[in-house]
């Protein structure tokens, strides 16, 4: 089994996600992203606007499993 799931809004781990296109017009706007990151050349920051919310779910040996991924 596989799942695509697009959303608007995310809540996760105590942090609220919203798309660029869903803040506007808001009173607050939470489409920014900001993560740390770490490559061969060092540490670098990977941030941006919120663009795509994407929640993938798949099945694995043991249980279902989801990720998520910000398209930005």
């Amino acid at each position: 089994m596989r799942c695509i799931k697009e959303w608007h809004t995310y809540f996760g781990n105590g942090y609220k996600f919203h798309t660029n296109e869903w803040s506007k017009g808001k009173k607050t706007i939470k489409c920014g992203l900001c993560v740390k990151g770490l490559t061969k050349g060092g540490d670098n920051d990977f941030c941006g606007i919120i663009h795509k919310i994407y929640e993938l779910e798949y099945n694995s040996h043991t249980s279902p499993k989801k990720v998520l991924a910000f398209l930005l």
